[in-house]
């Protein structure tokens, strides 16, 4: 049975509370567990032992922890994709280069006179990124706080 082989593949981690997958992971960490002719992922595999529900593939399974491999049901929770990526962005993980405070940093200094290709040769980045990101066509979303605090002063 797929739910006892799956519990015989978790250990506990004493420092996170997290159940942890120990078979095969992909690249991204994410344990995965054949069922029938298909690989699953063990975190959805578990959300669906634990809730009674089939969900499709439209639906995500999210980790509160941020531990891919965590297959603790109290760590889990269900989302669409915008609510994936709202979670990469709040919890700023979503891959990319730069992290939040490095693409402010980024804005701050070219703000402050600083030239696009300096700012760009500082964190190895293109400097089309620099103008992106100064222009608000990348990391769009550092704005947003300021541009609701500009519309209250008016």
């Amino acid at each position: 049975m797929i739910a006892a082989r799956l519990f015989e593949g978790l250990t506990r981690s004493p420092e996170s509370d997290c159940w942890l997958w120990t078979g095969m992971r992909i690249k991204k960490g994410y344990g995965k567990i054949r069922s029938g002719k298909k690989m699953v992922a063990t975190h959805r595999l578990m959300y669906a032992l634990v809730t009674g529900k089939e969900l499709p593939q439209s639906v995500h399974v999210l980790h509160r922890c941020d531990t891919p491999a965590c297959c603790n049901p109290g760590h889990l929770f269900e989302g669409d994709n915008t609510l994936n990526i709202a979670d990469k962005v709040k919890k700023d993980r979503s891959g990319k280069k730069l992290k939040i405070a490095s693409a402010t940093e980024v804005k701050n200094m070219v703000a402050s006179g600083l030239t696009q290709r300096a700012v760009a040769d500082r964190f190895g980045l293109n400097p089309s990124t620099v103008s992106r990101i100064v222009a608000g066509i990348r990391w769009s979303h550092l704005n947003e706080g300021k541009e609701a605090e500009q519309a209250s002063l008016q």
